[in-house]
């Protein structure tokens, strides 16, 4: 019967990563000797030689090679079921990182996540805002549990519930020659001096999909994923951007909806074929019921 433990396996992977011995005994602060031991100890355990020490450069065997992905993979399961243990006392720790654009941080979010943490107040949340582009792809990528993004385009690995839907508006100040307007339409806004979002966001890519439509070039002047930026620049009457209606301050700008109307749905997103962490389906659950 093979008697090997957690730690000799640690320790295996992290001499194959740093591709020797001196290395990974510096990154483990353990002596190089006694790394050399817990090798030739498991080798023995084993019955097989993993490492092949007929070479100056750092070999591994055939067998070590497959003992390597092996015993990543028992590593790998060994760390998801001692992390699905401690969320199971009851989610009193924990770190969800939850990606939103900068709009939706500022003006929809704030309330949602106080009301969240209010029942589970030994959750850190770290929120990280970009364009919806960046989101996404950080989602992808496992830098982020939760993104807050549009449904259109989405890639197959990811899951989306909604949660709203508002108006994109054109936003001008009160002196403005568009202030007493109803509408506009979207061949008047393009020949508008414009400020908007940077590429990458989602609103962005709207509007580049609306004024390819008609054919004019957009006069962008100024572009900036800062909000309360767009804001001051549009309030000082020289220009036009566009907001959610839900984060226009009708004190210093004056909102009118575009013709044809558009209107922007969110939803909550994740990785469809990764673990998804109790705090992770708390905090869907929790918006989910919030609408």
């Amino acid at each position: 019967m093979i008697d090997m433990e957690f730690r000799q396996l640690k320790y295996f992977l992290e001499i194959v990563n740093c591709r020797g011995f001196t290395k990974a005994s510096e990154v483990l602060g353990i002596a190089q000797s006694a790394l050399s031991i817990a090798v030739k100890n498991l080798e023995e355990e084993i019955g097989i030689i993993l490492i092949d020490r007929n070479h100056r450069k750092f070999t591994l065997t055939a067998e070590g090679e497959v003992f390597t992905i092996k015993a990543a993979e028992i590593l790998s399961q060994v760390g998801s079921l001692q992390h699905e243990m401690e969320e199971l006392k009851g989610l009193v720790r924990g770190t969800l990182r939850v990606g939103i654009p900068g709009m939706l941080a500022t003006h929809y979010f704030p309330e949602k996540i106080s009301q969240f943490r209010e029942q589970y107040p030994g959750l850190k949340i770290s929120i990280t805002s970009d364009g919806a582009k960046k989101l996404e792809e950080m989602l992808c990528d496992g830098h982020l549990d939760i993104a807050i993004l549009g449904e259109e385009n989405l890639p197959p690995e990811l899951n989306w519930k909604p949660l709203l839907c508002d108006e994109m508006v054109a936003c001008v100040a009160s002196s403005h020659p568009f202030s007493s307007k109803k509408e506009i339409t979207i061949q008047e806004l393009a020949q508008e001096t414009l400020f908007l979002f940077k590429e990458g966001n989602y609103q962005r890519a709207i509007l580049a999909d609306a004024f390819e439509k008609t054919n004019l070039e957009p006069a962008i002047a100024f572009e900036t994923n800062l909000t309360s930026l767009l804001k001051s620049m549009t309030a000082s009457g020289t220009g036009i951007c566009t907001l959610l209606r839900m984060a226009v301050d009708t004190s210093t700008l004056v909102a009118i909806s575009l013709k044809p109307r558009i209107n922007i749905s969110a939803g909550i997103a994740w990785r469809s074929k990764s673990y998804i962490s109790l705090a992770s389906k708390a905090f869907i659950d929790f918006l989910i019921e919030a609408v």
